[in-house]
């Protein structure tokens, strides 16, 4: 129903409902989800993308809503990926991004 084109598609509730359940239950459909959804609470869903250890999922959800410092941050502490976290300070050339990303390699 959320996925669909219908009068449901673009519950927030659900939507939070959907992604947090395959979170749980399935985790390997969570990237096609917070891909294909628009009207998620974002912040709450990526921090607990964090908790349950989906790293990748969790830096989609900061990049697609471009909450560019939280997305640097899982590269570096959870990816562990300095030179990835380099590569998106490139593209998204935050000041406080590069800040992080030169923290990081102090």
């Amino acid at each position: 129903i959320v996925l669909e084109n219908s009068v449901f598609s673009d519950h927030r509730n659900l939507q939070n409902l959907l992604i947090l359940t395959a979170v749980k239950a399935d985790p390997t459909r969570v990237m096609e989800y917070i891909t294909r959804l628009d009207n998620y609470d974002a912040p709450d869903i990526a921090n607990i993308a964090i908790t349950n250890e989906l790293f990748e999922e969790a830096f989609a959800i900061f990049k697609k809503f471009d909450v560019n410092t939280s997305a640097v941050q899982v590269l570096i502490e959870h990816v562990k990926n300095l030179d990835r976290a380099y590569e998106f300070a490139e593209r998204c050339n935050d000041p406080t991004v590069w800040s992080e990303l030169a923290r990081a390699q102090l």
